[in-house]
C-alpha cells in the first residue's frame, strides 16, 4: 500500500520537502538541514504512525493547497496556519483521514510560522546522501532540490495494517504551547563570549529583539540593541553549529537555523540550546520578539536530556 497520495494545487510562497536531515556531511560542506522545527515534524509522523525520521511537507505561513487523490491518514503540526479540509476546519495535533477528492489548505498564521504535514507512509522522494530533506541552496532532495510547484504528485511509501488504525491520535493536552509574539528562548554562552564587553553580553541577555523580515530557513535576523564584538580581533572561518548566535559588524544577532552553513567567520556570542530551537522555527518575521536567558552548560544537558525522554514519553500520543 502506498503510492500517489496528494497533488498539489497551490504551493504557497515556500513550502518543501523535509525529514530529520542529513547527518555526517558537514566535514564534506553539506548541512544537516531537515525541518527547521524538527520537534513538529518528528509529532507529526507520530501521530500517524511513522517512524520519526520520515519525510513530510514544511508549509510556510500560507498557501499550500493539495488534493488527495487516494485515502490517506495525515496530521498537522507546528504553527497554526488556518488548515482547512473542504472548508472545514482540519484539526491541529490530531491524525485524521482524507479521501480521494478532498481538498486541504492554508489559509494564513494564526500563530507561528511553519506547519508539517505528515502523510502515512511519509513522503516518498529519492534519498540523497541518505536524506529526502531539501537543500535549496544545494539543490538536491525533495522534489529535484526545489520547493513544491502546482501540479507536483506526491507518493507516499507503503503503509502496514489498515489506515482506519491511524485515525484519532492526538497530542496530550498542552504537550505543545501555542506559539505567541513573545518568544524566550535559553542560551549558553557562545565559543567567542569573551570577545563581547560585559555591556553587551548583559543587553543581549536583557532586550527584545524584534525577528526581521530577512530572516529565512538559514537564520533568525534580529534588530535591537546593539552588540558588536571588540575591535581588533579577527576570527577564521570555523564550524557554524544550529543555534549558534553570530554577530557580524553592525552588532545585530543572527541565528542560525537548521539551513544554516556549516562553516563562518562571525563571533559567536551565544548558543541556543537544542530544545528551544523549535520556538525559533516558529517565530514569525514582522511579528515575534526574542529574547534571549542564560543558562549553564549543565543546564542544558540536563534540559536536552528530559526534551528526548518527552519525545519518546508513549503517553505523549493518545489515541480515541
Amino acid at each position: 500500500m502506498g503510492g500517489a497520495a496528494l497533488r498539489v494545487l497551490r504551493p504557497g510562497p515556500l513550502t518543501t520537502v523535509q525529514d530529520l536531515g542529513r547527518h555526517g556531511y558537514r566535514k564534506e560542506g553539506v548541512p544537516v538541514g531537515g525541518a527547521v522545527d524538527a520537534q513538529a515534524l518528528w509529532l507529526a509522523n507520530r501521530l500517524v504512525g511513522n517512524a520519526p525520521g520520515e519525510a513530510g511537507l514544511e508549509v510556510t505561513l500560507f498557501g499550500l493547497e493539495v488534493e488527495a487523490l487516494a485515502e490517506t491518514v495525515v496530521a498537522i503540526t507546528g504553527a497554526d496556519l488556518d488548515a482547512r479540509v473542504n472548508g472545514a476546519e482540519a484539526p491541529l495535533g490530531e491524525s485524521f483521514p482524507l479521501r480521494a477528492g478532498d481538498r486541504l489548505a492554508f489559509h494564513g498564521p494564526r500563530a507561528g510560522c511553519r506547519a508539517y504535514l505528515a502523510v502515512a507512509g511519509g513522503i516518498d522522494v529519492p534519498p540523497v546522501l541518505g536524506s529526502r530533506a531539501t537543500d535549496l541552496l544545494g539543490r538536491m532532495g525533495g522534489m529535484n532540490g526545489r520547493p513544491l510547484r502546482a501540479g507536483d504528485v506526491l507518493s507516499t511509501g507503503p503503509v502496514s495494517g489498515m489506515l482506519r488504525d491511524r485515525v484519532g491520535r492526538r497530542l496530550r493536552p498542552g504537550a505543545v504551547p501555542v506559539p505567541g509574539p513573545e518568544v524566550i528562548v535559553r542560551a549558553v554562552a557562545g565559543p567567542q563570549g569573551d570577545w563581547f564587553s560585559a555591556e553587551a553580553v548583559g543587553l543581549f541577555f536583557s532586550r527584545d529583539y524584534e525577528v526581521l523580515p530577512t530572516s529565512d530557513r538559514m537564520g533568525l535576523r534580529l534588530a535591537g540593541p546593539a552588540v558588536p564584538p571588540l575591535p581588533g580581533r579577527e576570527l577564521p572561518s570555523e564550524g557554524t553549529p544550529v543555534g549558534s548566535v553570530q554577530v557580524p559588524g553592525d552588532g545585530q544577532p543572527i541565528v542560525l537555523l537548521a539551513g544554516c552553513q556549516t562553516m563562518g567567520g562571525y563571533p559567536k556570542i551565544a548558543t541556543v540550546i537544542t530544545p528551544d530551537l523549535p520556538l525559533l522555527a516558529q517565530a514569525r518575521p514582522g511579528f515575534s520578539r526574542v529574547r534571549f536567558a542564560a543558562v549553564t552548560l549543565e543546564e542544558a544537558h540536563r534540559t536536552l536530556a528530559e526534551w528526548a525522554r518527552w519525545l519518546e514519553d508513549p503517553d505523549l500520543v493518545r489515541q480515541d
